[in-house]
């Protein structure tokens, strides 16, 4: 055995190491490359579903996106978006968010959003909104978990349940008015 092997093997069983330094290993080579863009997936368009003036139609819609009622419409609308009511409606409306602008609705209506009504709105129903604002006619309950804002020409027959309440000059309540302040 050559001095440098005994040595080291002397080294190890004493020591538990040798003269020799152990090899190092490389380390894996990084390349640098540039980053990729980083881009947000674009949102999926939502369509429109449009009922024309002059038109009828009797049954149930659902859809992901929006509607818009020009015409008549007989039955439920369940929509992931928001809905705009022009003309007679009978039936329930269920959506993200509701317009109604001059037209007659007998049916209740359930949005998580916010729910308007014009001067020449009219519905015959209950109410359950996140948002309502109102200076059309409302007969039936309003259920609004967060503002109730009821214009000049507002006119509402039924009870309030609401968290807040702005009512302006010339707004009429035919029915009771709960405050809910527990809600948040």
């Amino acid at each position: 055995m050559s001095k440098k092997k005994n040595l080291d093997s002397a080294m190890y069983s004493m020591f538990g190491t040798s003269s020799e330094q152990p090899a190092v290993e490389a380390e894996p080579k990084m390349e640098d490359k540039p980053a990729e863009p980083v881009v947000a997936a674009a949102p999926a368009p939502v369509g429109v579903t449009y009922l024309a003036p002059g038109s009828f139609m009797e049954g149930k819609l659902q859809t992901d996106g929006n509607v818009e009622i020009a015409g008549n419409f007989s039955g439920d609308i369940i929509a992931k978006g928001t809905v705009i009511l022009h003309m007679v409606m009978q039936g329930n409306i269920t959506a993200e968010s509701l317009q109604l602008k001059g037209c007659k609705m007998t049916g209740n209506i359930v949005a998580n959003g916010t729910v308007t009504l014009d001067e020449a709105a009219s519905v015959t129903g209950n109410i359950t909104a996140g948002e309502l604002v109102c200076s059309g006619k409302v007969k039936g309950d309003l259920d609004v978990k967060g503002n109730l804002a009821l214009n000049e020409k507002a006119l509402v027959e039924g009870n309030i349940v609401t968290r807040t309440m702005t009512m302006s000059c010339g707004a009429v309540v035919a029915g009771g008015i709960k405050m809910n302040t527990a809600e948040k």
